[in-house]
């Protein structure tokens, strides 16, 4: 009751064969919902458990807790195609207070490191999606624990993956030679907006080349910066592969391109970022050509369309050459001390 200190607490049983028996709970003053083991939740009971949040009241709260064990379902979609919508959090059981550190070290032994056991119960991954995945989590984890290269001589590449609508993002990155320096994500933005976004990525880095997927709202963008004479080239993910007989288009070419970068690089410790790269799984033709799902075949699979990957993906559609770069000139004064002359030493 509001104003007092009793509050209501109902525990629910649910029948996948009969989910409209979970409906039917509402509070005006409040509503908090409360999911254990949502891994294996059916769809059907989310669907019915929205509904429990239709009473205009800030106080609406809906948790769900589980370990990851399947690559399907809602929950898997909260943190994948859903993740825009859910504020979510990875917990290695290895870090929660009075667990016994030993049994989860006995699993990683058991099992393997990169075993699907692991993931799932030690360090609240989900599995891997299996030997179709074109880039595996540890190449990925592997780039995220490497230090930067800081190689001033490398170019700078901007990539832009403008969003289609819907939950995607228009995704902005920069990269200089093996290191993934920003990752900028905007949602819900117009072209124009989006053409701004870009101009301030633009002078802010001083890029070689600005790269931009040509498909979808990239063609205006690239075209308006085009009357601009920013430099920048488009690119289409359906064009011929340079190496057509291994790769079926553009995109998987990138993709290819990509992977292999990923072998020695460095790229910022961002778990979107991380489920775009090992998002979309590769499938070879009768020929052995390789070709990579589009964004319509993941999202059939509750998968986010893999923004960031895309746009990182496109740096990689031209070569560019390394730049020249000196060092600051220092000079000595009248007392042998030296004078750093750059601004940033001022």
């Amino acid at each position: 009751k509001k104003g007092t200190r009793y509050w209501a607490c109902e525990g629910k049983l649910w029948s996948e064969e009969n989910p409209d028996s979970y409906a039917g709970v509402h509070n005006q003053d409040g509503m908090m919902l409360i999911f254990d083991e949502s891994s294996g939740i059916p769809d059907a009971i989310w669907d019915v458990g929205a509904g429990f949040f239709t009473e205009n009241t800030p106080d609406r709260y809906w948790f769900a807790f589980s370990n990851p064990r399947r690559n399907s379902g809602y929950f898997f979609e909260c943190f994948n195609a859903k993740r825009a919508f859910w504020k979510s959090r990875v917990v290695d059981a290895r870090t929660v207070e009075d667990t016994d550190k030993a049994v989860y070290e006995q699993i990683i032994a058991e099992y393997g490191e990169n075993s699907s056991q692991a993931k799932i119960e030690v360090y609240g991954e989900f599995p891997s999606a299996g030997e179709d995945q074109f880039i595996g989590p540890t190449l990925v984890d592997d780039a995220m624990k490497r230090p930067k290269y800081k190689d001033m001589t490398a170019p700078i590449i901007v990539g832009v993956d403008p969003a289609r609508g819907g939950a995607d993002a228009t995704v902005i990155v920069v990269r200089q030679g093996r290191d993934l320096v920003a990752i900028k994500r905007y949602q819900g933005e117009d072209t124009m907006t989006i053409v701004g976004r870009v101009i301030e990525a633009i002078e802010e880095y001083k890029p070689t080349l600005t790269v931009i997927d040509e498909g979808g709202l990239g063609y205006g963008i690239l075209d308006r910066l085009t009357e601009q004479r920013y430099k920048v080239r488009g690119i289409n993910f359906g064009n011929k592969a340079k190496h057509p007989i291994a790769f079926g288009n553009k995109r998987a070419e990138m993709w290819n391109d990509m992977r292999n970068w990923l072998k020695s690089a460095s790229i910022p410790t961002d778990r979107q970022l991380r489920a775009d790269l090992t998002g979309p799984a590769k499938k070879p033709d009768s020929s052995g050509t390789i070709f990579l799902e589009g964004k319509k075949e993941m999202r059939a699979r509750g998968l986010a369309s893999p923004d960031a990957a895309d746009a990182l993906c496109v740096t990689f559609a031209f070569p560019v050459a390394h730049r020249e770069y000196t060092e600051p000139a220092r000079r000595i004064n009248s007392q042998g001390s030296s004078i750093n002359t750059s601004w940033m030493g001022s």
